[in-house]
C-alpha cells in the first residue's frame, strides 16, 4: 500500500501499467480506485461551458453569487463501509480522475481505532486468517470465511462538472474509471462541483493546492507533532496520514482531520500512541487538502473525494530505515526484510 523516497500512492496510480489502489485494497472492504489499465472506451472532455445553474425562481445563476447555495456535503462513508469511490486528485504537477465501485461489501479487513484524542485517531488494519488459505478468486472475510470476492460494477457514464472543464467517463472494460488528461490544476478554488452517474449524486469543492511549510517532519517520543501548509480558504479540511511501521503485521496509520488553518499540533500522546504500535521501514508522511462527499448507492456508500496531495519526509527518533548494508552505521545489519538498522 522500495527505495528511500518510495513513490507516492498516487503518483503510483499513473505509473507501472497504471496499478491498483493502495492499501487496504485488493481484495479489499473498501475499494480504493486506482488501477488503471487503458482499456476501454476512451474518456472524453465535453469542449462546451458548464450548464448555468437556475435559481430558485427559474432564471440562470450567472456566478455572481446570487444564486442557490450548493448541496451540503455529506463526508466520509461509515468506517468499512465503501464499496466505491471516485478521486479527482491534484498532485503538484498533474491533476487525474480514477474510481471505481465494487457489486457488493466485503469487509476483507478488521478495522478497528486503537487510541484517538481532539482530530487526530490511530486507525489500525488487521488481516483477516483463513485456513485453509482462499483461492484466486476469493477473499478471507472479517469473520474468517473465503467469500468471493466482489466484482467491479459499471455505473453508466460518469459525468463531473465543475471542473476547469466538464467531463464525461465511460468504464473501461474491467469497469474502472480513470481521465488523465485534464488541465492542471482541474478544479478552481471555490468551485462546486458536481458527479453523476447511475443511481449517484456527490458533490465537492474546489480549493488552492496544497503546499506544506513543514515538510520535514521528525517523530519523538512524549514530544508534540508539529505540521503547518499555507493556509486555504477554509471549506476543505486538511487530511493527515502518517504511518511509520511499513512492514507491521497489522500496522496503524496516524490519521488527522486538521481545520485548514495553515498549521496544527498533533498532540503528544497519539505520536506516543503510533510509536508504540511498530516502526519499520522508510516512515511517509501524506497530507491531503480534500472535501468528501458520500451516498448511498444500490450496491452500498459511495464517496466522490477532491485532494489536493502533498507529501513530507518523517524521521523517527532511534529508527534507521534501509535497503542494504551501506544504509547502517558501523555495528547494525540491515534487516532487509523490514528494511530496518538492527
Amino acid at each position: 500500500m522500495m527505495d528511500s523516497n518510495p513513490i507516492s500512492p498516487s503518483l503510483a496510480l499513473l505509473l507501472v501499467p497504471l496499478l491498483c489502489g493502495a492499501c487496504p485494497s485488493g481484495p479489499a472492504s473498501e475499494s480504493e480506485s486506482g488501477d488503471t489499465e487503458a482499456t476501454g472506451p476512451a474518456p472524453t472532455v465535453t469542449d462546451t461551458e458548464p450548464t448555468p445553474t437556475a435559481d430558485a425562481d427559474g432564471t440562470a445563476d450567472d456566478g455572481s453569487g446570487t444564486g442557490p447555495a450548493p448541496d451540503p456535503i455529506a463526508g466520509e462513508c461509515p468506517l468499512g463501509e465503501r464499496v466505491g469511490n471516485f478521486d479527482v486528485i491534484l498532485e503538484p504537477a498533474y491533476s487525474a480522475i480514477n474510481g471505481e465501485v465494487r457489486e457488493a461489501l466485503v469487509r476483507a479487513t478488521i478495522d478497528s481505532i486503537p487510541a484517538e484524542e481532539g482530530e487526530c485517531w490511530l486507525l489500525r488494519r488487521e488481516n483477516p486468517f483463513c485456513d485453509p488459505p482462499c483461492s484466486g478468486a476469493e477473499v478471507c472475510n472479517a469473520d474468517a470465511a473465503c467469500v468471493p470476492y466482489p466484482a467491479r460494477i459499471s455505473v453508466g457514464t460518469v459525468t463531473i462538472t465543475g471542473l476547469e472543464v466538464p467531463v464525461t467517463i465511460e468504464p473501461a472494460a474491467d469497469d474502472r474509471y480513470f481521465l488523465t488528461d485534464l488541465p492542471h490544476p482541474a478544479v478552481a478554488p471555490g468551485a462546486t462541483v458536481e458527479l453523476t452517474a447511475d443511481g449517484i449524486a456527490l458533490d465537492g469543492r474546489g480549493f488552492p493546492m496544497l503546499s506544506l511549510t513543514s515538510p520535514d517532519l521528525f517523530i519523538s517520543e512524549g514530544m508534540p507533532l508539529e505540521v503547518s501548509w499555507e493556509a486555504g480558504d477554509g471549506e476543505a479540511v486538511v487530511r493527515a496520514e502518517i504511518n511509520i511501521d511499513q512492514h507491521g503485521v497489522s500496522p496503524a496509520t496516524l490519521m488527522c482531520d486538521m481545520p485548514d488553518t495553515g498549521s496544527y499540533s498533533i498532540p503528544a500522546s497519539i505520536i506516543d500512541a503510533l510509536i508504540v504500535s511498530g516502526t519499520s521501514g522508510f516512515p511517509s508522511a501524506h497530507f491531503y487538502r480534500q472535501t468528501i462527499d458520500s451516498t448511498q448507492a444500490p450496491p452500498g456508500c459511495v464517496e466522490l473525494r477532491i485532494r489536493a496531495h502533498a507529501e513530507a519526509t518523517v524521521e523517527v527518533e532511534g529508527h534507521i530505515a534501509c535497503n542494504g548494508p551501506a544504509d547502517c552505521p558501523p555495528g547494525m545489519v540491515c534487516n532487509l526484510p523490514i528494511q530496518t538498522c538492527e
